[in-house]
């Protein structure tokens, strides 16, 4: 990511990225898996959903208006702190993570105490692993995992 300061003080966000022959090449042989990949990945996803459906104080992903969730990621509100929830997940090996890595402030070298809004959403979400290659014991063990943690700390 890029970022450039006009004179006038705002800011010129964006990428600079080309793409090269092989890189397409990749791309098209990844575009003929896409159609199993993301039945795999509504597959888990909807496993997580019945799982997790009955935990109190955690909001579960949903398709908004008439759109498909693709669920490149599965993520979670929870009230309690994230870190902990995610702590908790990585001692038992399960690679979960938290909101997203950086936000725009950060890239911007902005305070992040006048984003409280970023802040928040930071301190409270959780990304389960919804990789197409898990497998059906995994999926089962992440969501007896996270189950546990989460009705431990209930």
């Amino acid at each position: 990511m890029t970022s450039a300061k006009r004179e006038d003080g705002s800011y010129r966000v964006g990428y600079h990225e080309g793409m090269n022959d092989l890189a397409a090449a990749l791309a098209l042989a990844q575009w003929e898996a896409f159609p199993d990949r993301l039945a795999r990945r509504k597959q888990i996803a909807q496993e997580y959903t019945e799982a997790f459906e009955h935990i109190e104080h955690i909001r579960l992903p949903k398709a908004r208006g008439t759109g498909e969730h693709a669920f490149y990621r599965y993520i979670v509100w929870t009230e309690q702190p994230a870190a902990a929830i995610l702590e908790a997940l990585r001692e038992q090996m399960i690679d979960a993570r938290g909101s997203v890595t950086h936000y725009l402030y950060d890239y911007l070298g902005l305070d992040a105490h006048n984003y409280p809004g970023c802040v928040t959403v930071r301190e409270h979400l959780v990304s389960l692993p919804i990789y197409p290659a898990l497998t059906d014991s995994d999926v089962k063990r992440i969501i007896e995992t996270t189950c546990r943690i989460f009705e431990a700390r209930a």
